[in-house]
């Protein structure tokens, strides 16, 4: 054998030991991020199933999140908040892993949420997880539970947060 021969094959087994040390290293930091990935955390376009049946299709929205809560853009650009506790299964989407130097933002609650709307007189519609659906303006927004408006002002509806499998405006 000749000495340059001896010399390549010695850079690649030292050039194999490192690739396999790193490897493992990136092995270790995916499995460290994955830990810390919520279903909030995900992104991308998505189909949600939900525990009335029902399934809801958009895009994960990350700008303004809602404790406990996935926020989607629909098709023709409404907002559709969603409980997590109501998905069955998602399809679709992205894990997205966010680094650690990067603070999560202030989380609002789904009640400072429906307040905001209730100023703007918005329209919203509500799925039961009995899969009743309803829609209207909010009358008013309590610390567990929301008025709802009908169409006359007769109608109204007072809804747990708890019974929402999907709140939806526009």
């Amino acid at each position: 054998m000749d000495a340059e021969r001896l010399w390549r094959d010695a850079e690649a087994i030292v050039q194999r030991d490192v690739d396999a040390q790193a490897r493992e290293e990136a092995f270790e930091v995916f499995v460290a991020e994955s830990a810390r990935m919520r279903l909030v955390d995900r992104s991308g376009a998505v189909s949600l199933w939900l525990t009335c049946g029902a399934i809801v299709h958009g895009t994960l929205e990350d700008g303004f999140p809602i404790a406990e809560h996935l926020v989607l853009r629909g098709h023709v650009g409404d907002e559709i908040v969603v409980p997590s506790s109501a998905v069955v299964m998602l399809r679709g989407s992205l894990g997205a892993l966010r680094p650690e130097d990067i603070p999560r933002m202030r989380e609002r609650t789904v009640a400072s949420w429906l307040r905001a709307l209730w100023v703007e007189g918005a329209i919203i519609r509500i799925l039961l997880s009995d899969g009743q659906r309803h829609s209207g303006t909010l009358g008013r927004v309590a610390a567990d539970h929301v008025e709802l408006i009908g169409t006359d002002e007769s109608e109204r509806f007072v809804i747990p947060f708890s019974s929402v499998q999907m709140w939806r405006t526009g």
